[in-house]
């Protein structure tokens, strides 16, 4: 514990030298209040896009200068700024048998080593900061600015939140839960559902809870589109924010679809499959592999292994009871999302 409260003394040391006068952006996640402080850095306007739904909805400026100060309005304290990476890495934090996974958690803390995003990111559980440092120079890689936070996430709502790989769309308060692993369809499929009028919870990422009804949640206002799903989606080029090379797909602000984000409730589990058939088709899915293959994905998204440890069980048991099926799709997107708007409709009927 000495060890753990020096090096947490030591971090918070690194951040405030860049601090001194910062830029603090402050987002609001199912609740939760957290107050970004960007030392030495300016938050990108991809990042502040992308996290746009969190920001302050009553019309106040999102971010300003501010001298660096406590903030006894928030839960949670985030110190954003670039170091020496390898000054910063503790090894000794992590058993020697567990240093190859890159994250380890204890009551105490969290702490992820530089992986492909080069950042290292740390949280005392106790007083609730985090410290979250990018490699000198670098600056925050464009990969994390587009979905920022997603392994913090899961630290700050642990108690209430599971996150998982996956989108959500519905009508009347309640939907499909689109899970599979990258390639599948399933930003295709739930951003079809917006443009064709549906209610819209997540194509990428999405908050399922713990406790209480069971709930999805939207964390991030950005989407992707692949060239041909966008092409079948002409309706979306407006929100075109960039093409992102390395992902070979186009990258969209959904801000304008702001009246239609919603919190729903999960009334199954849909596997999107490409095939190409002329008509989509339903077919009751084995539940257990592909909801291993889901929370496979997500593990492999969010770099943790430990990812099985903390949260397979418990999303199991809190998904379990969703009827699944494999939804297989044709080459119209907008037929695929007309299809699962019919198919949601006749299980409201019959229930």
């Amino acid at each position: 514990m000495r060890e753990t409260d020096a090096y947490f003394r030591f971090l918070a040391q690194r951040a405030q030298r860049y601090a001194g006068s910062g830029t603090v952006l402050r987002i609001t996640v199912c609740g939760y209040r957290v107050r970004l402080v960007f030392a030495g850095l300016v938050p990108p306007d991809l990042m502040k896009r992308s996290l746009g739904w969190l920001t302050d909805r009553e019309g106040r400026e999102a971010d300003e200068t501010v001298c660096v100060r406590e903030d006894e309005t928030a839960d949670e304290t985030v110190y954003i700024w670039e170091d020496d990476l390898a000054l910063l890495k503790r090894e000794s934090m992590i058993p020697e048998e567990k240093q190859s996974r890159k994250y380890h958690r204890t009551e105490t803390f969290d702490i992820l080593f530089p992986g492909m995003t080069q950042r290292l990111a740390v949280r005392d559980s106790r007083c609730r900061v985090t410290w979250v440092c990018f490699a000198e120079g670098g600056g925050i890689p464009w990969s994390y600015m587009n979905k920022p936070f997603v392994n913090e996430l899961q630290w700050w709502l642990r108690d209430r939140f599971f996150l998982l790989h996956g989108g959500m769309a519905g009508t009347g308060g309640t939907g499909a839960l689109i899970l599979g692993p990258s390639g599948a369809g399933k930003s295709t499929l739930a951003m079809a559902c917006l443009s064709a009028g549906m209610d819209y919870a997540a194509e990428d990422y999405v908050l399922i809870s713990k406790t209480g009804g069971l709930a999805a949640e939207l964390v991030f206002q950005t989407g992707y589109l692949t060239p041909y799903s966008l092409e079948k989606l002409p309706d979306l080029k407006p929100y075109v924010l960039q093409y992102a090379e390395e992902k070979g797909k186009y990258l969209l602000d959904l801000q304008a679809f702001r009246n239609r984000f919603r919190s729903m409730r999960p009334e199954m589990i849909v596997y999107p499959h490409p095939c190409g058939c002329a008509s989509p088709a339903f077919v009751r899915a084995q539940s257990v592999p592909s909801f291993m293959a889901a929370l496979t994905s997500t593990a492999r998204q969010i770099k943790s292994q430990q990812f099985f440890t903390d949260a397979f069980m418990g999303i199991f048991h809190r998904l379990k009871d969703l009827p699944a099926y494999e939804m297989r799709l044709t080459e119209d997107p907008l037929k695929n999302a007309d299809a699962l708007k019919q198919f949601l409709s006749r299980r409201e009927d019959t229930r």
